[in-house]
């Protein structure tokens, strides 16, 4: 247990930032689009790294931290869809969930995890 807190530790202390891509089929089916998710090392994502019942507030971080140049898959590709590089079929598969992308398609977006509002930028 000590050397997993450890390793927690150093992990936490030393990431800078961890991009991750998915290449889509565009809405042509000619080509490729990333879909893009951006963590970025803040304090409050070291404290959910080093802290193990925490990890799972890491995605919700990464969701309402856009000034931050965060974002999640599923915000990216919500971009995707109103740029309409991609079909709702695809953006549908490769969600990571699907009826909160729904939501916030039709104009709610989560201020904390569970509660939904409507967006004032839209």
């Amino acid at each position: 247990m000590d050397e997993q807190v450890a390793v927690r530790a150093r992990i936490a202390d030393n990431i800078k930032a961890i991009i991750s891509l998915r290449l889509l089929v565009t809405k042509k089916e000619d080509s490729r689009v990333p879909a893009v998710e951006v963590l970025r090392s803040t304090r409050s994502i070291q404290e959910c790294i080093r802290d193990a019942s925490r990890t799972a507030e890491i995605t919700d971080y990464l969701a309402r931290s856009r000034g931050d140049r965060m974002q999640t898959f599923d915000q990216h590709l919500i971009q995707l869809l109103r740029s309409q590089q991609v079909t709702e079929d695809t953006a549908r598969h490769y969600a990571n969930n699907w009826n909160r992308l729904e939501m916030e398609l039709h104009g709610f977006v989560s201020s904390q995890p569970g509660i939904l509002k409507p967006d004032p930028g839209r």
